[in-house]
């Protein structure tokens, strides 16, 4: 066997006993992906917390401290992270709606395995023509990243032509055609 294919062989093989974490400990990861359908424009969202910050975040949402999320507590929650993100259609200020949310037990949360869940809806889709959507994220940009991606579109007649991110990602923008 040469030197190249041990090298190989011996990378793979240190590679394959290294940890795997999903993000940094210290970071409170927030995706966003955004879905622009013939029936409407869609935000998912998911907050990952990291080991090192969960503490804190939950804090932040279990107002009461009683180590629980009440249903109260977490609409409260849902309500603020969409309230700390601004979103433009077309030069149009777009409030999005809450259509789910789910969140995990502290146990979880605690161990950097919890992910909160939120489903929004941002309106119905535009008509036809070129379009511009434009998000910025705010929420706790003390400790947060970012990442923002669009879904490739499923109707035919709706074209992505465009998306641009700031270097932090807290800032998106989507460009995108509707046929008909």
């Amino acid at each position: 066997m040469t030197w190249w294919r041990r090298f190989l062989c011996a990378l793979a093989a240190g590679g394959c006993c290294l940890p795997a974490h999903a993000h940094r400990l210290d970071e409170y990861l927030q995706a966003v992906t955004v879905k622009v359908a013939d029936d409407g424009i869609a935000l998912y969202v998911r907050l990952l917390p990291g080991v090192d910050v969960a503490r804190a975040v939950w804090a932040g949402i279990d107002t009461d401290g009683n180590g629980e999320l009440s249903p109260a507590e977490q609409a409260a929650h849902a309500r603020q992270v969409v309230a700390d993100l601004a979103l433009q259609v077309d030069g149009r200020q777009v409030m999005p709606v809450i259509a789910s949310q789910s969140y995990p037990a502290w146990k979880d949360a605690s161990q950097g395995l919890g992910q909160i869940s939120l489903a929004l809806q941002a309106g119905p889709a535009p008509g036809a023509g070129a379009h511009r959507l434009h998000l910025v994220l705010g929420h706790r940009r003390d400790i947060a990243v970012y990442l923002v991606n669009a879904l490739l579109p499923m109707h035919p007649d709706i074209t992505i032509t465009e998306q641009r991110h700031s270097a932090d990602q807290a800032v998106f923008d989507l460009g995108f055609t509707r046929r008909q």
